[in-house]
């Protein structure tokens, strides 16, 4: 048979004996479907492709049609962890879809990562297996805290070392390419953006720990 849906009766089969009589007509007494269609993966997308600390991301995959047997085994994701798997969501037109949650792996810089799901993972009703693998979009990576910047007096035009000046500038060195930064001048109890490499202070005495 060929591809396709066969309604009750359709399918009929008879037999001639020697002398050329026919025989009863035998036929399907339940619809017949012949399907030899894989099902693929018509999208397979992730919600946010630049992860950092704290944050996680929905892979949603959607298939040609409705499929049994899906599980996050199924599933590598490059320097993250999938969980949450939900159940299948249908739509009328055939289609069926997932969603995961996608966490980053801490400590992290990587700016090429990807989830595929492995060929042979789902079934159709007919158990065709999905044939091909299936890829998502890239994704950056950036888990890894940058490091402490540091900071120092401009000009200490007292004593060397005794962080007295005339002078208010102070310069910040250590900072990543691409990263903001901020200072504040009474223990981080409010702060400011930074600009450049220097900021100011006012005139007067800092308490340790009062410049951060």
């Amino acid at each position: 048979l060929s591809e396709g849906s066969y309604a009750i009766g359709a399918i009929q089969v008879r037999q001639y004996d020697a002398a050329g009589n026919v025989g009863v007509v035998q036929q399907n007494s339940g619809a017949v479907t012949i399907d030899t269609t894989n099902p693929t993966v018509t999208s397979i997308g992730i919600s946010d492709t630049a992860l950092s600390i704290g944050e996680a991301a929905t892979v949603t995959i959607t298939f040609s049609e409705a499929v049994t047997g899906l599980e996050i085994a199924d599933f590598t994701a490059d320097n993250a962890s999938l969980s949450n798997l939900s159940t299948a969501t249908d739509y009328s037109d055939g289609t069926q879809s997932y969603t995961l949650t996608l966490t980053p792996d801490a400590s992290i810089e990587d700016t090429t990562n990807v989830v595929t799901l492995a060929p042979g993972a789902v079934l159709d009703a007919a158990s065709n297996a999905n044939a091909g693998s299936a890829t998502t979009g890239n994704y950056t990576v950036d888990t890894s805290a940058p490091s402490a910047p540091s900071f120092a007096l401009a000009n200490d035009t007292g004593t060397d070392g005794d962080d007295i000046s005339s002078d208010g500038t102070v310069n910040v060195s250590g900072i990543e390419a691409g990263a903001t930064w901020e200072y504040s001048v009474d223990g981080s109890a409010n702060w400011s953006a930074g600009s450049g490499t220097t900021f100011a202070l006012s005139e007067g005495s800092y308490a340790i720990g009062a410049i951060q």
